[in-house]
Order: structure tokens, then sequence, then C-alpha cells
């Protein structure tokens, strides 16, 4: 086809909608500037969720007016506002056009990356500008069909180009976020034109206005803000470029700006430390009919319930997950190898959490010195009580007193993991041998913390060892994992149970580890 109208344009946006929308998480995983998560495909996603409900026209001059008011209203976060910018200028360059022809599409998005670009003030190549950029560069063909065929495929392997112009994305092994979302603008305005393919789009939950901004650039770190905002301009700065002094305003109070401006509104994203400067920075030029601040220390931690306290618990599956749901505690970190959890996962967790202490079970040796770092940098008040296994944290747990202090159950805490002895028991995967232990690989190895103190090609062969150190105990705790079965777990607690006596109560858990065998928590109640 040579020419589109409004119906055909408006079902095409509607298709980008919804393959944004479908590719959202994707793309939020993608995200690495975030501080500390990323929420690009979702920023993205909300920015067009409007366009449903536009109202269809022939005219794709009404459409795009309407559309690019809608995006512009929805949009949050630097790439849903990225995108309205570009909307916007597509309309500019198209506002008097009843149909559009495959000219008409590339002159209209070189305009809408024009505006884009000059609405970012520190615009970096390797991004969704670039490949909204790139798109272009095939110039128009002979139908509408090719043209936005071309136009997906430069998209597609701009997207693949942009590790290489941003270093931070090659370090991450990801393509830009914000440029495969525009990717997937294209691909469904594509598939809408040429009717090669429907879009269904998946169901997705209400939008959530508490959603903050996307992209955090590492030369912002030195402010604590993010201001977004939409102004009804007063009725005599109706019209264009009636609020450039504001734009130069905003410019002086803090970084990473996105200022749009159309005859009757400004919208506006900054990056700031006196947030009150940018209130009294907008009064004069209308009404804020929307205005969010978020904290970009701490993730806008308004949106989460405020709680005295809270836990973080490192785990391994589902297994150990079901036992800390039991205790009330639903903030886990889970991992099968969560001995390795990083920095960054703890670091965000505690960001994330809007509780006047938080308890931290590292549940491993290794996870420890991360917690001791983690002390040195958050403001936060956190506490972390050194559990080296999963049954040790619910060994500590159980001693917690809602109605102590913090103080109080750090003590109840620490007290309780010094008075129990824990073990472990794993299948030797090489030889080894100190002093009078020799252990061969495939026999069975019993620990005492993380010291071996045992070993035996039978595993009840380690029960007069494990009865040993029972001798001042009253309980006994059996967690089994995912490799041994429940019958041989159950024939080792009866034999154990025998052993030390009726004066011991011996319980067998399903704990679902994947290192150990067996976890077992020694007591005295």
């Amino acid at each position: 086809m040579k020419t589109i109208n409004g119906p055909l344009l408006l079902k095409g946006l509607k298709y980008a909608f919804g393959n944004i929308t479908n590719h959202s998480v994707e793309l939020n995983k993608l995200n690495v500037f975030p501080v500390p998560d990323g929420d690009t495909g979702y920023n993205m996603s909300r920015a067009m969720s409007g366009i449903p409900s536009v109202k269809e026209s022939e005219s794709t001059s009404i459409v795009l007016c309407n559309v690019t008011d809608s995006v512009l209203k929805n949009s949050r976060g630097n790439s849903g506002t990225i995108l309205a910018v570009f909307f916007l200028g597509l309309y500019e360059k198209l506002s008097d056009k009843d149909v559009l022809d495959s000219n008409d599409i590339i002159e209209g998005c070189i305009s809408g990356y024009k505006a884009s670009y000059k609405s970012v003030e520190k615009p970096k190549d390797g991004t969704i500008l670039t490949v909204i950029a790139d798109c272009v560069k095939g110039g128009a063909k002979d139908s509408i069909e090719e043209t936005l065929l071309s136009m997906k495929l430069e998209a597609y392997e701009s997207v693949q180009r942009t590790p290489e112009l941003l270093p931070v994305l090659k370090k991450n092994h990801v393509v830009d976020s914000g440029g495969l979302g525009f990717y997937y603008l294209l691909e469904g305005l594509e598939k809408a034109i040429s009717g090669s393919e429907e879009i269904i789009l998946k169901e997705v939950s209400s939008f959530d206005d508490s959603i903050g901004d996307d992209i955090h650039d590492d030369e912002d770190e030195e402010f604590n803000y993010c201001v977004e905002g939409i102004i009804k301009k007063s009725n005599t700065l109706y019209g264009m470029n009636k609020a450039g002094k504001l734009h130069n305003t905003l410019g002086k109070c803090g970084g990473s700006i996105v200022f749009i401006e159309t005859p009757s509104l400004v919208k506006f994203h900054i990056h700031c430390n006196d947030e009150n400067a940018i209130r009294e920075a907008i009064k004069p030029y209308g009404e804020a009919i929307d205005y969010k601040v978020d904290n970009l220390r701490f993730e806008v931690l308004e949106r989460f319930e405020h709680k005295e306290y809270d836990f973080i618990v490192c785990t391994d599956g589902e297994g150990f997950n079901t036992i800390y749901n039991d205790f009330g505690i639903t903030n886990t970190l889970t991992n099968a190898r969560f001995q390795d959890v990083s920095y960054d996962e703890l670091y965000k967790a505690i960001s994330l959490n809007n509780s006047d202490t938080i308890f931290i079970l590292p549940n491993s040796k290794n996870v420890i010195p991360t917690c001791s770092l983690i002390l040195t940098k958050t403001t936060k008040h956190v506490v972390v009580i050194p559990t080296t296994t999963q049954a040790e944290g619910i060994a500590v747990i159980e001693r917690f007193d809602e109605t102590a202090t913090p103080e109080e159950n750090e003590l109840n805490m620490l007290q309780a993991l010094e008075s129990i002895k824990s073990l472990k028991i794993a299948i030797a995967q090489k030889e080894y041998e100190d002093g009078s232990i020799k252990i061969s690989t495939g026999h069975w190895v019993l620990y005492n913390k993380n010291e071996i103190v045992d070993g035996n090609d039978d595993l009840m062969g380690l029960v007069p060892s494990i009865g040993a150190l029972s001798s001042d105990i009253n309980n006994i705790n059996i967690y089994f994992g995912d490799n041994i079965d429940e019958s041989t777990a159950n024939d080792f607690c009866d034999k154990l149970s025998n052993f030390v006596g009726r004066r011991v109560d011996v319980n067998l858990i399903e704990g679902g580890q994947k290192a150990y065998a067996l976890l077992i928590v020694l007591e005295k109640y």
C-alpha cells in the first residue's frame, strides 16, 4: 500500500503497545542503569497504555494528536518520557496530514528523534536515542509495508550494536533495554500494517503510579530525588516555546532533565537535591496536574508498607522458603547457590525494605563478609545474625519475640546461635584424610559447624558420633534435602531417636536443601 489512514495507524499503534507490554518483563530484566532496579519495560508500556482508548478518526493527524496527548500524560521515567517526546516530534511534523505515505513516516520519525535528542540533557550513544536515529537509515521504500520492515530491521541491527557504544552494557552482556523496547514498538506497528501476525495482549496488572525512574545515570549519583510532573499552562502562556525560562531554571536545579512543551502542557523530569526548589520554580507557569517525587537512594520507600521490623533471609529453594513462611517471613533471597548471594542483591533487598529494623540471616559463612560490608554502607538499622546454615536460621527465629526491643531480640538470637550445635551431613566428592579421620569418595561426611568430625560408608554409622554430641540437649531437628530420599531420612531419624532415648525429641522436616543431605540442629530449650 502507498498510504495509511487514521484507523490503520491507530491499529498499528495498538499493536505496538501490545508488543511492548508483552515483552515488558524481558525489558525490565535488561535494564542495568537503575538504582537499584529497572522498570524500562513497565514505563514504556505504561506510557502507551492509553492508546487502546483513543477514539478512532479517519485523519492520521487527529489520531496522532490524541495518541501524543495520551502518551504524554501516561509517561513515567526517562524511557517513557523520551517516548512521549518522540510522539510529540512525530505529531508536530505530520500535524497537517490526513493520510501518511512512506516519506511522511520517515520524516516524522526524524522529527521525533530530533525532539527526543533535544529533550535529554546529556544524550548518550547506545541508548534508545541511537536506535530511533538508526531506524530511518534505510529511507523510504516503494510501499508502507517495505518501509516499516526496513525500519524494524535497521532498529534490530542498531540494538545489537548498543553494547559496543555503551561500555556498561558490554560489561553486563546485555543490549540497551530502551532501544529494544523501541524495536518492539516498530515490530508491533509493522505486523499490524502488513497483516502478517495478530498480537494478542497478555493479561497485565493495573499500572501503579508509584513506580519510579527507570534510568539513574552514574553521573547523577549526587542527586537524591527524581521529580516528574505535568503542568497545565496558564492562559497567558498558551502556545509553543512559552516556557523556555522554566527549562533554564530547572537546568540549574539538577541533572537528567527531560523537558517537553506542548501548546497547553509542560512535562518535565529532573534529578535534584532540593525538591522544594522545583515546586517554587513551576508555580508561575500554571497548575501542576500531576506531580511525583521518588527517592533515588531508597527506591521510593513510601510505596512499601512500613514495619517495625523485618527479616531478609538467604535460602536455596522452596523447601526452606515454606518453613520460613510459616514463621511469617516472606522476604527471602532464593538462589540454588545462595552462598553466592551478591552485595548488589543484598543491598537492593535492604534498600527496598521500609522497616525500622532489618534482621539479616545470611545462612552461609560466605555471605557473612558481604553483610559486614553492607553494614558500613547503609544508613538503615540493619542487624546481622551470623547464621551459617538455613537450619540455624530457623533455630534463631524461634527465639524471636515480637514484644521485645530490637536490641533484646538481637541478644536473644545471638545467644540462641551460640547455644545450639549445628551439624551437616554430605556425600564426599573426593578423598579426605586428617589424623584419625579417613574418608573415601562417596562416603558420608559429618560436620560440626564447619569442621569434619566423622566419616562412614554407611549413613547409619554416623549416629553414634551425633549421639555423643547430644548429651546435654533435649531437642533435635533434622532437615533432609533433595539428594536423599525420604525413606532413608526416616530410617536415620528413627535410629538416632533410639540411640538418644526418650529424653530427646527428634523431629524430621523436609528442607529441600541442595548442598547437604541433612542439616541437623541440636538444642536445649
